[in-house]
């Protein structure tokens, strides 16, 4: 009998040293759950603070819990998520923003989350148009699809090391990011994150990525610049269309593929250099780049789309390094492009050139 008082002495003694530890909430101020009348109502438990605001818990695993979608525009001003709660007597760490928890609250001014969140889910915050919310917490490893799309008011945004993933369309149409600061130790950026940030200026790739997934910064038209690490080997489809503002970009020579429409309508490209390690370039991938000056075709190129550089009237000329050229049958350039702009080509191949579709078009063929 002695022994066991002694032990709930002990246990107890050292749950307070840990609350003291991580921040001092003693046991008298952490919100208790109450069970819904409802035992259909989608969670477990719900906490009232005293500004009266309620969030709604789902129970994890290992004594954790997540919160829960609580329903459009129920959360409105700031709110301060919780490190524990108590529920029948239990405590949970709060580790986890389910999916859509504050979906659609558009009076939603501003979320604290605390250091022991370790994932932001789908749709958490997407459409919180009032969110000012410029930081995640270093504890975070995956930020959900959609979680921050539509949230209009956010200006810039920090990601940590913690995080490895960031999912499909996450600022997906946050028109006023400005910037946005994103760690190394990024493995995967999903398609379409950064569409329609129309006020994002600069960006630096992570060194982890292997692919910039399609669309990844579509429309993003005050994109001036950006920097390609050497990790990548391809570049997905539209992952910088209709970036009107980009002026430059610098494809690194491990990249092997560049997809379809990946600088479609970026009419402020003037300069782009292929690397002789690219094979693949996509339909239309540079079409509509109307200040686009010149162009080189590395040899390395076994595949080239259709449109490819289409209404490019700046175009003044083209190199290409084959001695034997590639024959196709689909348009690559428009037809002012083929009345105004030299071709350049190897020593001893103009006949060829003259004899093979497309480039027989070309009215000024030269040896480079």
């Amino acid at each position: 009998m002695k022994k066991s008082k002694f032990l709930a002495l002990l246990t107890g003694a050292l749950l307070c040293f840990s609350f003291a530890a991580c921040g001092g909430e003693d046991d008298s101020k952490l919100l208790e759950g109450v069970a819904p009348a409802d035992p259909n109502a989608g969670y477990d438990f719900c906490t009232t603070d005293s500004n009266k605001v309620s969030l709604y818990f789902k129970i994890g695993e290992d004594q954790t819990c997540y919160i829960v979608e609580g329903g459009a525009n129920r959360y409105r001003g700031e709110i301060d998520i919780p490190v524990w709660v108590k529920f029948n007597g239990n405590l949970y760490t709060v580790d986890a923003v389910g999916n859509g928890a504050f979906n659609d609250c558009t009076y939603l001014k501003a979320v604290r989350l605390p250091a022991t969140i370790k994932k932001i889910g789908k749709y958490a915050f997407k459409g919180c148009s009032s969110l000012t919310m410029n930081a995640i917490p270093a504890t975070v490893t995956e930020i959900g699809d959609n979680a921050f799309a539509g949230c209009t008011s956010l200006t810039s945004m920090t990601i940590p090391s913690s995080v490895r993933r960031i999912g499909y369309a996450a600022f997906d149409g946050c028109t006023s990011l400005t910037s946005v600061a994103l760690s190394d130790s990024i493995t995967e950026i999903d398609h379409n994150t950064f569409r329609g940030c129309t006020s994002l200026q600069s960006v630096k790739i992570p060194a982890a990525l292997t692919k910039i997934c399609s669309g990844v910064f579509s429309g993003c038209s005050s994109l001036m610049s950006v920097k390609i690490p050497e990790s990548v080997t391809k570049i997905g489809n539209g992952a910088f269309a209709g970036c009107t503002a980009l002026s430059s970009v610098q494809i690194p020579a491990s990249v092997t593929c560049i997809g379809y429409d990946v600088f479609s309508g970026c009419n402020s490209l003037s300069t782009v250099e292929l690397p002789v390690s690219v094979t693949q370039i996509g339909e239309r991938a540079f079409a509509g780049c109307s200040s686009l000056k010149s162009i080189d075709i590395p040899k390395s190129v076994t595949e080239i789309g259709r449109e490819m550089f289409n209404d490019c009237p700046s175009l003044m000329f083209v190199r290409c390094h084959w001695t034997t050229p590639l024959n196709f049958l689909e348009e690559v350039f428009s037809d002012e492009t083929y009345s105004n702009t030299k071709l350049y080509v190897p020593a001893g191949a103009v006949d060829a050139y003259k004899a093979t579709s497309p480039w027989s078009k070309f009215k000024n063929i030269e040896v480079a």
